[in-house]
């Protein structure tokens, strides 16, 4: 068993690698306030405002759970979408969202859902423009990426 202050080191250190960097964060952030509340026995669920990540981090697993369960469960592509899209928008909320097939020269909307779904509907990105036509061109992923080209 290390000591609290080794303990706290190793937390940090695994954050991004093992543990969740934000629970990581928050432990290292509040572990005073977390030893008093174990100290008093007082750790029912809302008995600190410490404790509220560690529920929210639990309902998004559950969510993200439920949803790698039903995903494996059809094998009809436009109800798979339909499921992720769903569920998905439970867990990180967004407004639209599209799905792209490659098509000869140029990327197509093969699913698509939200606010701007007729517009997504009426594009078609060409090879080699935007972050998408990028991706679909050179086959290699990009990860943050401004839409014009420079990095974060």
């Amino acid at each position: 068993m290390l000591p609290p202050l080794e303990a706290l080191e190793a937390l940090r250190r695994a954050g991004g690698c093992s543990i969740d960097p934000e629970m990581a964060d928050v432990v290292a952030r509040e572990h005073h306030e977390i030893e008093r509340a174990v100290s008093q026995g007082n750790c029912e669920a809302g008995a600190g405002d410490w404790l509220e990540p560690f529920v929210d981090a639990w309902r998004k697993d559950l969510r993200l759970n439920e949803l790698i369960g039903v995903l494996g469960n059809s094998l009809d592509l436009p109800e798979t979408l339909g499921e992720l899209d769903g569920r998905l928008r439970k867990l990180i909320g967004y407004q639209s969202m599209a799905v792209w097939r490659a098509a000869r020269e140029s990327l197509a909307a093969a699913y698509v859902s939200g606010e701007e779904a007729r517009w997504l509907c009426s594009l078609e990105i060409s090879y080699g423009r935007g972050i998408s036509g990028r991706v679909a061109e050179t086959a290699a992923r990009s990860c943050s990426c401004h839409p014009w080209g420079r990095r974060r």
